[in-house]
């Protein structure tokens, strides 16, 4: 396995599934190389319980990388065992939450 950490955008809401191995928790970031060029991760974090993260709130997930094959391609997915909240999404219009206030 390949352990990474990566900050980034979540682009993809966060998706509940059910699986064989339990829950399964499924989003993606975007995250920026230093000239400026996104690439977007896919995440799965196999967990009971997970925060509500609002898509684009920045975030931190650490976890291994899981390197396949799917119908001939390559795919690369991280499974996190860590995911923290950085930041709220930057524009609160856009997004789906219910605010308090």
């Amino acid at each position: 396995m390949i352990a990474a950490q990566l900050t980034g955008t979540l682009s993809k809401p966060v998706e509940k599934k059910e699986t064989k191995f339990g829950n399964a928790f499924v989003f993606a970031i975007e995250t920026q190389n230093k000239k400026g060029v996104s690439s977007y991760i896919n995440c799965i974090q196999y967990t009971r319980e997970m925060p509500e993260v609002a898509k684009g709130a920045r975030v931190y997930v650490a976890g291994d990388l899981d390197i396949g094959e799917y119908k001939g391609k390559t795919t690369v997915n991280l499974l996190t065992r860590n995911l923290e909240v950085l930041a709220p999404p930057s524009n609160l219009e856009e997004c789906d939450v219910d605010m308090p206030f």
